[in-house]
């Protein structure tokens, strides 16, 4: 009885062994694991710099308006109301269309 429980845990033993992977394929999937895991760094690296890329260009700040300016504006033989010399003008423009 003693000696078939042995033979039952040696066979066991003997198909667990026979099921699992050989060195080989071991050294394969290891191989293989590194491949994929540099490939995830490399994607890691693009995806950092498109980030950076997108986040760089930054609006540019509007200049502030000389309030003191006086600014030309040429009306040309439009219609007018009022002195050519006036300190302020309203200039309206439309399309008719």
């Amino acid at each position: 009885m003693r000696n078939m429980r042995h033979g039952l845990a040696l066979a066991a033993l003997a198909v667990l062994l026979a099921c699992g992977p050989s060195p080989e394929e071991v050294a394969q999937l290891k191989s293989r694991q590194q491949d994929i895991l540099g490939k995830l760094g490399d994607l890691d690296k693009k995806l950092d710099t498109l980030a950076a890329a997108r986040q760089a260009p930054a609006r540019p700040t509007q200049p502030q308006e000389d309030p003191n300016k006086v600014y030309e504006l040429p009306v040309g033989n439009s219609p007018v109301h009022g002195p050519a010399g006036a300190k302020v003008a309203i200039v309206e423009f439309s399309d008719f269309q």
